[in-house]
């Protein structure tokens, strides 16, 4: 399918070494006035913000440094925009200044570009926002990136960690169209889309192919993460929803973010949510032994860097089995794997997640 009809248009994406050095004639060319916002947190301010603003001589600068990754924070940068009448802002960091900054670029009415300092989920050019509200993780739609500068001088530099959970995330569009299929199956949808999830599906399995060369953290392997991030981004914006790369793994991945005091990165809770979902369907027999064995063996290739367990994740064992008890009163009205164990008690919960090899 054609994904350069998507934001951000390929000619303003920009990944590899030095990326940032680009803004300004991306910038030109969109004819960007000269008030500039950058939100960012106080990390990503001296990592990138401060070399943003170096490469983008002549413009007039404001910074958003966020709290946290909340709606209440995306109304905070439209405020700051407001205010200063910006006429553009950069959202500089991993999944929560970017997220702020999409939302609240959005309720604004601007354009904003996204610069990731991490490889570590593909909300950097999705159109959607995924924030903490009154009542827990919400999935919000925005707008997508006008412009993308993936600079991985920048993020080889930051732990290795996000690079694995970049390749987690990948790993849950495998069952999150699983989940699209089921839903249209079972009548539970009308917007599925064989094209768009081939497409998904082929984008995650085109990286999870090839552990010997994903699995070393270099400057090709992030380029191939980052320009894959990037196009499953777009996979969402061209079924209008975030289908393509989200089904059960992502409620479950919400669901450990309320119950955990100190979360796991997003990427890395998918992964184990993608265990956990590829586990039912077979268990379910609602797919065939080769497709559970096509996903086995490629996450098999990636264990020594993707959980396993809850243990891994330091997840403890009440809160896993509480997390898949109670994932699916997470955005209730999307129908996946989840809704067919849904009449399940907890005790039956906790002897999947045993039989699983989730807990011990």
């Amino acid at each position: 399918m054609n994904l350069s009809i998507y934001d951000p248009k390929p000619e303003r994406t920009k990944i590899g070494e030095n990326a940032i050095d680009s803004a300004k004639e991306v910038l030109g060319k969109l004819k960007v006035g000269k008030k500039i916002g950058i939100v960012c947190d106080k990390i990503t301010h001296y990592v990138a913000g401060s070399k943003l603003e170096r490469n983008l001589k002549g413009y007039n600068f404001e910074y958003y440094d966020i709290e946290s990754a909340t709606v209440d924070e995306a109304y905070g940068v439209k405020k700051f925009i407001d205010h200063y009448k910006l006429d553009f802002i950069f959202g500089v960091g991993g999944g929560r200044p970017i997220d702020v900054a999409k939302l609240g670029s959005y309720l604004a009415k601007i354009d904003f570009a996204s610069v990731p300092t991490v490889a570590s989920h593909d909300g950097i050019a999705s159109s959607r926002a995924s924030l903490n509200g009154v009542s827990g993780k919400i999935s919000t739609g925005a707008h997508a990136p006008v412009a993308l500068f993936a600079d991985t001088g920048i993020i080889l530099r930051a732990p290795e960690i996000y690079y694995d959970a970049g390749l987690g995330d990948l790993f849950s569009n495998i069952t999150a169209v699983m989940d699209w299929r089921l839903a249209y199956r079972k009548d539970k949808c009308t917007d599925y889309n064989p094209e768009i999830a081939d497409a998904s599906k082929f984008c995650a399995n085109k990286v999870l192919s090839n552990p010997s060369k994903m699995k070393k953290f270099d400057q090709q392997s992030v380029e191939i993460l980052v320009e894959n991030l990037c196009a499953s981004g777009k996979f969402m914006q061209a079924a209008g929803s975030s289908r393509p790369a989200s089904g059960y793994e992502h409620k479950i991945s919400h669901k450990l973010d309320e119950l955990m005091e100190q979360p796991n990165l997003h990427g890395l809770n998918c992964a184990l949510g993608s265990r956990i979902s590829i586990s039912l369907y077979r268990k379910l027999a609602l797919i065939t032994p080769d497709e559970f064995r096509n996903f086995a063996d490629k996450y098999y290739q990636f264990e020594d860097i993707l959980p396993r367990t809850a243990k891994d994740l330091n997840i403890p064992r009440d809160v896993m089995i509480d997390a898949v008890w109670g994932a699916n009163d997470v955005n209730p009205d999307r129908y996946t794997v989840g809704n067919c164990i849904s009449g399940y008690k907890k005790n039956e919960i906790e002897q999947l997640l045993s039989d699983f090899g989730i807990i011990d």
